[in-house]
């Protein structure tokens, strides 16, 4: 039997330490005048993402709960492109029985809100695991955010040929962690207490793979 282990995928790029730019821009970034944000009112997506990977990673610790990033340490900041992130997936679900976590942040036209789960289409069992997010997130912070979900094929989550959903061959959900460019959401993504809630959920949903 395969030995259970947590794949977190930070999407898009995060900032070079020595550049001090954000990777992905002019894209996956929004901006709020005089809020508190990434830079000068500046919200960066991929920074963010990476800030929420550790904040489960280091929970997950706790737990001694055996978890892994799509990027290395030393390339943290790079936007990896996602073939190279789906054949390292797909690289060690050869030898353990992954669950792959895509991490995102959405945006719109600034007055969508809310938090939604993606599968890759059809009946597999990551729809299972995205349901039980979908009810973890609901149960932690649903009071707070708007929950969305799609259930026009009988389960919550949205369905999408998304490469990393697509290509890998484990278990592979991918959230959007409310829309960055909505002032409120991103209000909210920007507050440490909130993302710590936020991340207990998914601490939770690991912890169940882990012992199921």
């Amino acid at each position: 039997m395969k030995r259970k282990l947590i794949l977190i995928d930070p999407g898009h790029g995060g900032i070079d330490p020595i550049t001090e730019q954000y990777t992905t821009a002019p894209h996956k970034m929004a901006r709020h005048p005089g809020e508190q944000m990434h830079n000068n009112g500046w919200f960066y997506e991929g920074a963010w993402n990476r800030f929420f990977t550790l904040e489960i990673a280091q929970s997950l610790s706790v737990y001694a709960i055996p978890c892994l990033f799509t990027i290395p340490r030393e390339y943290w900041h790079e936007d990896t492109p996602l073939m190279k992130r789906v054949a390292y997936a797909n690289w060690l679900h050869q030898m353990h029985d992954i669950l792959f976590i895509s991490i995102h942040s959405n945006a719109h036209d600034t007055t969508v809100r809310g938090w939604q789960v993606h599968t890759s289409p059809g009946d597999t069992n990551s729809d299972k695991w995205a349901t039980m997010l979908y009810d973890l997130v609901n149960e932690e912070v649903g009071g707070l955010i708007t929950m969305r979900s799609d259930t026009s094929d009988g389960d919550i989550d949205y369905e999408n040929k998304f490469t990393v959903l697509k290509k890998t061959r484990c278990t592979a959900i991918l959230t959007e962690n409310l829309f960055f460019d909505n002032l409120e959401d991103a209000r909210l993504l920007m507050n440490h207490h909130f993302v710590q809630r936020l991340a207990c959920a998914y601490v939770e949903l690991c912890r169940q793979w882990v012992i199921s």
